[in-house]
Protein backbone atom coordinates (compact mmCIF):
# COMPACT_ATOMS: atom_id res chain seq x y z
CA UNK A 1 0.00 0.00 0.00
CA UNK A 2 3.18 2.37 -0.19
CA UNK A 3 4.74 4.29 2.73
CA UNK A 4 3.87 7.18 5.00
CA UNK A 5 6.05 9.84 5.05
CA UNK A 6 6.38 12.56 7.65
CA UNK A 7 8.35 15.79 7.03
CA UNK A 8 10.71 16.32 10.13
CA UNK A 9 12.16 19.72 9.24
CA UNK A 10 10.39 21.60 11.82
CA UNK A 11 11.24 19.20 14.68
CA UNK A 12 14.79 20.92 15.15
CA UNK A 13 15.93 20.94 17.52
CA UNK A 14 16.53 17.16 17.73
CA UNK A 15 16.25 15.18 21.25
CA UNK A 16 13.85 18.44 22.51
CA UNK A 17 10.86 17.06 24.48
CA UNK A 18 9.41 20.18 21.81
CA UNK A 19 10.69 17.67 18.62
CA UNK A 20 9.05 14.45 20.23
CA UNK A 21 5.50 16.21 20.60
CA UNK A 22 5.39 17.31 17.69
CA UNK A 23 6.87 14.05 16.00
CA UNK A 24 4.14 12.04 18.27
CA UNK A 25 1.11 14.54 16.73
CA UNK A 26 2.53 13.88 13.49
CA UNK A 27 2.51 10.09 13.46
CA UNK A 28 -1.32 10.38 15.16
CA UNK A 29 -2.29 12.46 11.91
CA UNK A 30 -1.20 9.59 9.98
CA UNK A 31 -4.93 7.42 8.15
CA UNK A 32 -6.04 4.93 10.28
CA UNK A 33 -5.15 2.27 8.32
CA UNK A 34 -1.75 2.59 8.72
CA UNK A 35 -1.78 3.47 12.49
CA UNK A 36 -3.78 -0.12 12.60
CA UNK A 37 -0.44 -1.65 11.06
CA UNK A 38 2.24 0.25 13.04
CA UNK A 39 2.09 -2.36 15.95
CA UNK A 40 3.15 -5.35 14.24
CA UNK A 41 6.53 -3.37 13.45
CA UNK A 42 7.85 -1.18 10.69
CA UNK A 43 10.86 0.25 9.60
CA UNK A 44 11.78 3.56 9.28
CA UNK A 45 14.35 5.27 6.70
CA UNK A 46 15.31 8.30 5.38
CA UNK A 47 14.20 9.26 2.19
CA UNK A 48 16.44 9.94 -0.74
CA UNK A 49 15.64 13.37 -2.50
CA UNK A 50 17.00 15.37 -4.88
CA UNK A 51 16.71 17.18 -8.88
CA UNK A 52 16.36 14.49 -11.54
CA UNK A 53 14.76 12.02 -9.02
CA UNK A 54 13.81 8.43 -10.58
CA UNK A 55 13.35 4.96 -9.34
CA UNK A 56 14.88 2.39 -11.66
CA UNK A 57 15.33 -1.37 -10.66
CA UNK A 58 17.67 -4.04 -12.39
CA UNK A 59 17.23 -7.83 -12.64
CA UNK A 60 19.23 -10.77 -12.26
CA UNK A 61 19.44 -14.34 -12.38
CA UNK A 62 21.84 -16.77 -10.23
CA UNK A 63 22.85 -20.05 -11.55
CA UNK A 64 23.31 -22.83 -9.72
CA UNK A 65 27.10 -22.59 -10.51
CA UNK A 66 27.58 -19.46 -8.95
CA UNK A 67 27.61 -17.44 -11.94
CA UNK A 68 25.39 -14.06 -12.18
CA UNK A 69 23.69 -12.52 -15.43
CA UNK A 70 21.62 -9.46 -15.66
CA UNK A 71 18.45 -10.12 -17.24
CA UNK A 72 17.17 -6.28 -18.03
CA UNK A 73 17.45 -2.97 -15.90
CA UNK A 74 13.51 -0.90 -15.66
CA UNK A 75 12.16 2.49 -14.58
CA UNK A 76 9.49 2.08 -12.85
CA UNK A 77 6.67 4.03 -12.82
CA UNK A 78 5.10 5.04 -9.27
CA UNK A 79 2.25 6.74 -8.46
CA UNK A 80 -0.42 7.05 -5.35
CA UNK A 81 -0.02 9.09 -1.95
CA UNK A 82 3.81 10.51 -2.13
CA UNK A 83 4.59 8.65 -5.34
CA UNK A 84 5.36 5.36 -3.26
CA UNK A 85 3.40 2.62 -5.14
CA UNK A 86 4.52 0.60 -7.98
CA UNK A 87 2.41 0.86 -10.80
CA UNK A 88 4.33 -0.56 -13.78
CA UNK A 89 7.93 0.04 -15.57
CA UNK A 90 9.56 0.87 -18.53
CA UNK A 91 12.31 -1.22 -20.45
CA UNK A 92 15.30 0.10 -20.40
CA UNK A 93 16.22 1.94 -17.52
CA UNK A 94 17.80 5.59 -18.15
CA UNK A 95 20.97 5.21 -20.41
CA UNK A 96 22.70 7.85 -18.19
CA UNK A 97 22.57 5.33 -15.53
CA UNK A 98 21.51 2.04 -16.81
CA UNK A 99 24.96 0.78 -16.99
CA UNK A 100 26.00 1.47 -12.95
CA UNK A 101 22.37 -0.16 -11.87
CA UNK A 102 23.79 -3.41 -13.98
CA UNK A 103 26.61 -3.19 -12.55
CA UNK A 104 25.88 -2.36 -8.83
CA UNK A 105 23.20 -5.30 -9.11
CA UNK A 106 25.31 -7.84 -10.65
CA UNK A 107 28.01 -7.47 -7.68
CA UNK A 108 24.81 -7.62 -5.23
CA UNK A 109 23.67 -10.45 -7.22
CA UNK A 110 27.56 -12.38 -6.68
CA UNK A 111 27.30 -11.78 -2.97
CA UNK A 112 23.98 -13.54 -2.74
CA UNK A 113 25.65 -16.08 -4.83
CA UNK A 114 27.97 -16.22 -2.32
CA UNK A 115 25.32 -17.27 0.49
CA UNK A 116 24.17 -19.75 -2.05
CA UNK A 117 21.07 -17.72 -3.59
CA UNK A 118 19.87 -19.66 -6.99
CA UNK A 119 17.52 -18.22 -9.01
CA UNK A 120 15.84 -14.64 -9.74
CA UNK A 121 16.61 -11.25 -7.88
CA UNK A 122 16.17 -7.77 -8.39
CA UNK A 123 17.60 -4.68 -6.76
CA UNK A 124 15.33 -1.45 -6.56
CA UNK A 125 17.44 2.00 -6.69
CA UNK A 126 16.54 5.35 -6.52
CA UNK A 127 18.72 7.65 -8.13
CA UNK A 128 19.38 11.53 -8.19
CA UNK A 129 21.37 14.42 -9.73
CA UNK A 130 23.89 16.13 -7.29
CA UNK A 131 25.04 19.36 -7.13
CA UNK A 132 27.69 18.65 -9.59
CA UNK A 133 24.81 17.43 -12.38
CA UNK A 134 26.18 13.42 -12.25
CA UNK A 135 24.08 10.81 -11.25
CA UNK A 136 24.13 9.13 -7.71
CA UNK A 137 22.32 6.29 -7.52
CA UNK A 138 21.36 4.58 -4.00
CA UNK A 139 20.46 0.42 -3.41
CA UNK A 140 17.00 0.60 -1.31
CA UNK A 141 16.37 -3.40 -1.73
CA UNK A 142 16.53 -6.89 -2.71
CA UNK A 143 14.00 -8.85 -3.94
CA UNK A 144 14.82 -12.14 -3.66
CA UNK A 145 11.94 -13.42 -5.87
CA UNK A 146 9.97 -12.95 -9.23
CA UNK A 147 8.28 -9.21 -9.04
CA UNK A 148 6.38 -6.78 -11.09
CA UNK A 149 9.36 -6.79 -13.42
CA UNK A 150 9.24 -10.60 -14.38
CA UNK A 151 6.14 -10.71 -16.58
CA UNK A 152 7.00 -8.16 -18.71
CA UNK A 153 10.44 -9.12 -19.26
CA UNK A 154 9.00 -13.13 -19.44
CA UNK A 155 6.58 -11.50 -22.86
CA UNK A 156 9.29 -10.06 -24.28
CA UNK A 157 11.89 -12.52 -23.73
CA UNK A 158 9.36 -15.38 -25.25
CA UNK A 159 7.96 -13.03 -27.85
CA UNK A 160 11.37 -11.73 -28.97
CA UNK A 161 15.03 -14.12 -29.19
CA UNK A 162 17.31 -12.00 -27.51
CA UNK A 163 19.07 -10.69 -24.58
CA UNK A 164 20.01 -7.60 -22.33
CA UNK A 165 23.39 -5.98 -23.38
CA UNK A 166 23.94 -4.66 -19.63
CA UNK A 167 26.61 -2.43 -21.11
CA UNK A 168 24.84 -0.51 -24.20
CA UNK A 169 21.53 -0.26 -21.74
CA UNK A 170 19.69 -2.18 -24.39
CA UNK A 171 17.44 -5.26 -25.14
CA UNK A 172 18.96 -6.53 -28.83
CA UNK A 173 17.15 -8.85 -31.18
CA UNK A 174 18.74 -11.82 -32.83
CA UNK A 175 18.61 -9.48 -35.79
CA UNK A 176 20.75 -7.08 -33.65
CA UNK A 177 17.38 -4.45 -33.78
CA UNK A 178 16.77 -2.87 -29.91
CA UNK A 179 13.20 -3.52 -28.02
CA UNK A 180 11.80 -1.64 -25.47
CA UNK A 181 8.07 -1.63 -23.50
CA UNK A 182 6.03 -0.16 -21.32
CA UNK A 183 3.77 -2.38 -18.89
CA UNK A 184 1.39 -2.48 -16.08
CA UNK A 185 -0.89 -4.56 -14.10
CA UNK A 186 -2.83 -1.21 -13.37
CA UNK A 187 -4.49 0.41 -16.38
CA UNK A 188 -7.83 0.97 -15.17
CA UNK A 189 -11.05 2.96 -15.47
CA UNK A 190 -14.54 2.47 -13.22
CA UNK A 191 -16.29 3.02 -17.24
CA UNK A 192 -14.58 -0.37 -18.14
CA UNK A 193 -16.24 -2.65 -15.76
CA UNK A 194 -19.01 -3.86 -18.31
CA UNK A 195 -16.62 -4.66 -20.99
CA UNK A 196 -16.72 -7.80 -22.33
CA UNK A 197 -13.30 -9.36 -22.37
CA UNK A 198 -14.20 -10.43 -26.36
CA UNK A 199 -14.85 -6.61 -27.08
CA UNK A 200 -11.99 -5.32 -25.49
CA UNK A 201 -9.32 -7.82 -27.16
CA UNK A 202 -11.14 -6.71 -30.57
CA UNK A 203 -10.95 -2.96 -30.15
CA UNK A 204 -7.36 -3.73 -29.44
CA UNK A 205 -6.87 -5.57 -32.53
CA UNK A 206 -8.78 -3.41 -34.93
CA UNK A 207 -6.70 -0.20 -33.65
CA UNK A 208 -3.84 -2.72 -34.87
CA UNK A 209 -2.09 -2.76 -31.06
CA UNK A 210 -2.06 -6.96 -30.79
CA UNK A 211 1.15 -7.43 -30.75
CA UNK A 212 2.84 -8.50 -34.46
CA UNK A 213 4.91 -11.72 -34.35
CA UNK A 214 6.28 -10.56 -38.03
CA UNK A 215 7.17 -6.90 -37.01
CA UNK A 216 8.13 -7.73 -33.74
CA UNK A 217 5.98 -5.10 -32.19
CA UNK A 218 2.80 -4.59 -30.12
CA UNK A 219 0.80 -5.30 -27.20
CA UNK A 220 -0.05 -8.15 -24.71
CA UNK A 221 -2.34 -7.81 -22.73
CA UNK A 222 -3.45 -9.99 -19.39
CA UNK A 223 -5.08 -9.97 -16.33
CA UNK A 224 -8.62 -9.31 -18.36
CA UNK A 225 -10.80 -10.66 -15.98
CA UNK A 226 -9.88 -8.07 -14.15
CA UNK A 227 -12.08 -5.90 -15.84
CA UNK A 228 -15.40 -7.28 -14.32
CA UNK A 229 -14.12 -6.50 -11.04
CA UNK A 230 -13.13 -2.80 -11.06
CA UNK A 231 -12.26 -2.48 -15.10
CA UNK A 232 -8.63 -3.46 -14.49
CA UNK A 233 -5.91 -5.03 -16.39
CA UNK A 234 -2.19 -5.40 -17.79
CA UNK A 235 -0.08 -4.86 -20.28
CA UNK A 236 3.34 -5.06 -22.10
CA UNK A 237 3.48 -2.70 -25.16
CA UNK A 238 6.83 -3.55 -27.03
CA UNK A 239 8.08 -1.32 -29.53
CA UNK A 240 11.75 -1.10 -31.33
CA UNK A 241 11.84 2.12 -29.54
CA UNK A 242 10.74 3.76 -25.96
CA UNK A 243 9.07 6.46 -27.78
CA UNK A 244 7.00 3.23 -29.93
CA UNK A 245 6.19 1.46 -26.95
CA UNK A 246 4.61 4.45 -25.31
CA UNK A 247 2.66 5.33 -28.22
CA UNK A 248 1.46 1.63 -28.43
CA UNK A 249 1.00 1.88 -24.90
CA UNK A 250 -1.03 5.23 -24.80
CA UNK A 251 -3.27 3.95 -27.57
CA UNK A 252 -4.56 0.91 -25.85
CA UNK A 253 -6.37 3.62 -23.31
CA UNK A 254 -7.36 5.26 -26.41
CA UNK A 255 -9.16 2.32 -27.90
CA UNK A 256 -10.66 0.85 -24.26
CA UNK A 257 -12.25 4.96 -23.89
CA UNK A 258 -13.74 4.60 -27.52
CA UNK A 259 -15.21 1.18 -26.60
CA UNK A 260 -16.39 1.93 -23.41
CA UNK A 261 -18.13 5.48 -25.16
CA UNK A 262 -19.79 3.50 -27.88
CA UNK A 263 -21.16 0.62 -25.31
CA UNK A 264 -22.82 2.85 -23.29
CA UNK A 265 -24.24 5.23 -26.46
CA UNK A 266 -25.54 1.71 -27.48
CA UNK A 267 -23.52 1.49 -30.45
CA UNK A 268 -22.31 -1.51 -32.20
CA UNK A 269 -19.58 -2.49 -31.12
CA UNK A 270 -18.54 -3.69 -34.78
Amino acid sequence: DGNAVLDLAELEPAGTTMAARRLRARIKGLPPWYLNELPKGFVAEERVVGTGFASPSAQVDISPDGSVRVLSTHEQVLGGPDDQVYLGCRLPANGAYAADIAAAARSVGEELASEGAVGRAAVDFVVTVDDAGRWRHYALEINLRKGGTTHPYTALRNLIVGSYDAEAGQYLAADGSPRGYVSTDNLVSEEWTTLPVADVLRSLDDAGLIFDRGRGVGVVPYMLSGLAIDGRFGLTAIGRTSDEAQELFDGCRTAVDLLARRTAAGGAVR
